[in-house]
């Protein structure tokens, strides 16, 4: 045993490749930064730094979401709008037994039960759902914006009502295209520029009333965004004052 220690220990060591050394040159090559040090997100980082909150906002259009609002309004407005012009046409003879109108006949009065149903649906359907929304909508932004604690204590009732106006713009746009649909057969034989007016018309009802249900789901993501930056406020505040 003493005899292998001994060679053990006058074999010579074997010498080892020293390692190739990377040269700086190429970590200083001219490689780009990071995402968030890019000049054009200077700002961003900046904006990280400051508050320790990312800002989101900043690769957006800063009128974007202002166009959804707008836009989410004026389609309710359109809604109830299209209601007054449509349903007292369609629904006289409820509305005059309803009201009991003086020149009213007789057989305006003779409704059937169904017709009451269908008037009661489609007037809160298509009147007292949107004018709701907007109501809502407004009241509750005011109220979280001027005290952001609110939005721990309310829920947000505005997705609530946005589903019956989504049912409503559904409802709309089925039946422009379905009309429109209907019409393509007879356009090879329609000489008259009414006809194709007509058409374009429907068309055109179809492609508003897909994008304004696309742009009501967006205004209801934006009001639950609304409702979280209210609480990211609060929290902030309460942060600072502590």
């Amino acid at each position: 045993m003493s005899s292998e220690q001994d060679a053990k220990t006058e074999a010579p060591a074997v010498p080892r490749s020293p390692t190739p050394s990377i040269p700086n040159e190429f970590f200083e090559a001219d490689v780009p930064g990071f995402e968030f040090e890019l000049e054009e997100n200077i700002d961003s980082t900046s904006s990280v730094a400051s508050d320790g909150i990312p800002d989101f906002e900043s690769g957006r259009h800063p009128h974007v979401k202002l166009f959804v609002v707008v836009s989410a309004i004026l389609t309710n407005l359109c809604i109830i709008y299209k209601a007054v012009l449509n349903i007292p046409r369609e629904y006289k003879s409820t509305i005059c037994m309803v009201f009991d109108f003086g020149k009213c006949l007789d057989l305006d009065r003779d409704v059937p039960v169904m017709e009451i149903i269908e008037f009661v649906f489609r007037t809160q359907l298509e009147v007292v759902f949107p004018l709701t929304t907007i109501i809502v909508f407004f009241i509750t932004q005011l109220s979280i914006s001027l005290m952001p604690g609110l939005a721990f204590k309310i829920r947000n009732p505005v997705p609530v009502v946005t589903k019956y106006v989504c049912l409503i713009l559904f409802l709309h746009f089925l039946t422009s295209f379905l009309t429109s649909i209907s019409m393509l057969s007879h356009l090879g034989n329609a000489q008259q520029r009414e006809f194709w007016i007509e058409y374009l018309t429907v068309s055109g009802l179809c492609l508003f009333w897909l994008f304004q249900l696309f742009n009501m789901f967006i205004f209801t993501r934006l009001t639950n965004l609304n409702f979280i930056r209210a609480r990211e406020n609060f929290n902030r505040r309460i942060g600072i004052e502590a």
